[in-house]
C-alpha cells in the first residue's frame, strides 16, 4: 500500500521553522504538542515544564537537532519526543535524546514520514519509536537501520507498554492494550538509495506489514518481527535482498510475502 498525504503535525503552542529560536524558562500545559520544530533547525530548550500534553511536549522533524537542558514533565500525558509527519527533505539522524531526566526518550511516530529521493535518514541503535495509529515511515531516499545485539532498533505501537524510556509512554497504564495492525509499516521503495539503506539488530511489532523491500537490494539481517497484521516481511517486484537471521513471529496472516520476481537469499 502507498502511503498517506504527508503533512506537518499540527496543535502545537509554538511552532519553529527554519529559525533556531531558542525557549527557556517557558510553560506549557495542557495542549496537543507544546513545541513543534520543522527543517533542519537547532533551537535550545531549556528550563521549560510540559504538563499533561496529549501527544508529545516537543514534535520535531528528523531532520531537527534540538539541545534539551533542565527542563520538566509535570504530571499525567505523553511522556515522548514526537516524531511530525513529513516529507523529509533534509539529510537526518534520529539519535538518543535525553529530556526532562529520561534518558534516551521513546519517540512518538505522530504522523506517516516519506523520506524524499537523495535525502538519507539513519537511526541510531537503541532508539525506541512507538506509532500512532495509521502511521508509517515509507522511504524513497535513504534509510539506514542498524541497531547492535545490545540496542536493536525498535519501532512498534503506541500503546505498547514493554519498551522505551518510559515503557508506559501515554500514562494510561493497561488501559490500551497493543494489537496487530496498530500501525502501518516501514516501506523501501524502488527508489531507495543502495547501498545506503540497510537493516540490522531490527525489531517490528503489531505493524500492519512489519517490512516492506520493493526492487533492489536492501539487506536485512537479524531482524524480530511480532504481531504483523497482514505479514511479517514482504519483499516485492525484483527485489534480491539478502535476508539472514530474521525471526518472523505471531503474524495473523502470512510470515513471508514474495513477489513472483524476487529471488532474494535467505541465510541463518
Amino acid at each position: 500500500f502507498g502511503s498517506p498525504a504527508q503533512t506537518y503535525y499540527e496543535g502545537a503552542v509554538l511552532t519553529l521553522a527554519g529559525a533556531d529560536v531558542n525557549v527557556t524558562d517557558s510553560e506549557f500545559r495542557n495542549v496537543r504538542v507544546g513545541i513543534t520544530l520543522l527543517g533542519n533547525v537547532a533551537p535550545t530548550i531549556s528550563g521549560s515544564t510540559f504538563g499533561g500534553v496529549e501527544d508529545a511536549p516537543v514534535a520535531l522533524s528528523f531532520a531537527s537537532n534540538p539541545t534539551f537542558t533542565d527542563n520538566t514533565l509535570d504530571g499525567a500525558g505523553t511522556r515522548a519526543l514526537g516524531i511530525v509527519g513529513e516529507t523529509l527533505r533534509f539529510d537526518g539522524t534520529l539519535a538518543p535524546r535525553s529530556f526532562a531526566g529520561l534518558d534516551n526518550i521513546t519517540y512518538m511516530l505522530l504522523g506517516s514520514v516519506t523520506v524524499a529521493e537523495t535525502v538519507r535518514l539513519t537511526v541510531e541503535p537503541g532508539i525506541v519509536v512507538k506509532a500512532l495509529p495509521n502511521t508509517g515511515l515509507f522511504v524513497d531516499g535513504g534509510l539506514k537501520l542498524e541497531g547492535t545485539a545490545e540496542q536493536p532498533i525498535v519501532f512498534t505501537s503506541a500503546d505498547d507498554d514493554r519498551v522505551g524510556n518510559p515503557a508506559d509512554t501515554r500514562s494510561d497504564g493497561s488501559d490500551e492494550v497493543p494489537e496487530a495492525g496498530d500501525w502501518l509499516t516501514i516501506h523501501y521503495r524502488s527508489t531507495a538509495l543502495r547501498p545506503f539503506s540497510s537493516v540490522a539488530h531490527f525489531e517490528s511489532h503489531f505493524a500492519r506489514i512489519g517490512l516492506i523491500v520493493t526492487g533492489g537490494d536492501v539487506p536485512v539481517s537479524n531482524a524480530l518481527i511480532t504481531r504483523a497484521h497482514y505479514t511479517g516481511l514482504a519483499l516485492d517486484e525484483d527485489n534480491a535482498s539478502a535476508v539472514s537471521g530474521v525471526r518472523i513471529e505471531e503474524s495473523d496472516g502470512t510470515p513471508l510475502l514474495l513477489s513472483m520476481r524476487a529471488d532474494p537469499a535467505f541465510s541463518g
